[in-house]
Parts: structure tokens; C-alpha cells; sequence
């Protein structure tokens, strides 16, 4: 499958974009995250929070649970980490292999093709970390 050549970002996306397991793994950790957000609603909600808009983004539900004082720091701070590895996993893959941003959280240069798993490993991780801050407010909601 993979034959260690190096490839342009171009090509890099989309070896990405036909990868099943890369976008299957982009799927578990959308889904994971929708969880998580759905966890906090509730979480907030328990605690009578006044929810004007069911719709918030994770950024802006975390700041609601700073601003109520109903998570600690370091929750707050794996909150944040994980709400910045999502965006920018979620929105800018294309952006990064197009070298119209800085190379920060994923690698860009020098890729060979299967670095592919390298990203999909980063992936997996990430859906692992949204699980697990899921269940940390699903146990807060028992």
C-alpha cells in the first residue's frame, strides 16, 4: 500500500481524503466531540446554568463552565488542549498541506506517504481524549 515516497502536501491530503481508516477515524472523533458537547449541556444544565443558546461551540461551553466556576484548572486546561487539537484537526488539514499556515500541531514537511498513519494515529488519540472528557462529565451528571 504505502512505499515510503515522498509526496507534495497536495498529494499528502489526499492520500488523506481516500484513506478509509483516516476518515473513519475523522468520523469516531467528530462523534466523540458532538458527545463530549452533549455532556457539558447537560452538566450544565444540572447545575443551573441558563443555557440561552443550546448551540454553543466547545470553546464557548467551556468558557461557561470557567465563568460558573464548576471545573477545576486542570480540567479547564485538558478542556482547552484537546478543544484546540480538534479545531485544528477538523479545520485545517488543507489549509496546513497548502503551506498557507504555520506548521504547529501536525507535521507537513518531508512527508512520506505513509506518514498517513502518523495522522491517524493523531486522530485516534484525539477521540480517545474526547471519550474520556465525555465520561468525566457523564459521571459528574450521575
Amino acid at each position: 500500500m504505502y512505499k515510503g515516497i515522498n509526496v507534495t502536501g497536495t498529494e499528502f491530503f489526499n492520500l488523506l481524503y481516500e484513506s478509509v481508516d483516516f476518515t473513519s477515524m475523522m468520523g469516531k472523533m467528530t462523534l466523540a466531540s458532538s458527545r463530549l458537547e452533549s455532556q457539558i449541556l447537560l452538566f450544565l444544565k444540572n447545575n443551573d446554568t441558563d443555557l440561552t443558546n443550546d448551540k454553543a461551540t466547545l470553546g464557548k461551553l467551556i468558557i461557561m463552565l470557567v465563568s460558573k466556576k464548576l471545573i477545576d484548572k486542570p480540567l479547564e486546561d485538558f478542556l482547552n488542549l484537546v478543544k484546540d487539537q480538534r479545531n485544528y484537526l477538523t479545520h485545517n488539514i488543507s489549509a496546513l498541506l497548502s503551506d498557507l499556515m504555520v506548521e504547529t500541531i501536525l507535521e507537513r514537511h518531508n512527508l512520506i506517504d505513509s506518514d498517513v498513519s502518523t495522522y491517524i494515529d493523531r486522530a485516534y488519540e484525539l477521540k480517545e481524549n474526547l471519550n474520556e472528557l465525555a465520561d468525566i462529565f457523564k459521571n459528574m451528571n450521575e
